[in-house]
């Protein structure tokens, strides 16, 4: 699936989201999907330098360092990053095997 394809799935779901946070229907919505490429949280987790987790960072901590980076003060980051923190949100991380062959 290209990048379009996948920003357009993702944008449909913020809309959706949206909508559905402002009436409190989250527990009818489906989750939303964030499509993350491995490349992309590596660089992203870069940028932040070398002791920007403290210990071992969980999977929220690498999401929310991609949505940070990625989204930057936007809507689509305030939108993420509450349904990682309502634990909503179905994540797919996109060639992680040829990450880990690195």
């Amino acid at each position: 699936m290209g990048r379009l394809p996948c920003l357009q799935v993702a944008s449909a779901a913020a809309r959706a989201a949206s909508y559905a946070i402002e009436l409190s229907f989250l527990s009818s919505m489906p989750r939303m999907p964030l499509f993350i490429r491995a490349a992309e949280l590596s660089a992203a987790i870069s940028r932040l330098g070398p002791h920007a987790f403290v210990g071992i960072p969980t999977m929220e901590d690498l999401v929310n360092c991609f949505i940070s980076d990625i989204y930057k003060d936007t809507s689509v980051e305030r939108i993420l990053t509450e349904f990682l923190k309502l634990q909503h949100m179905l994540i797919f991380i996109d060639r992680l095997d040829k990450a880990a062959d690195n």
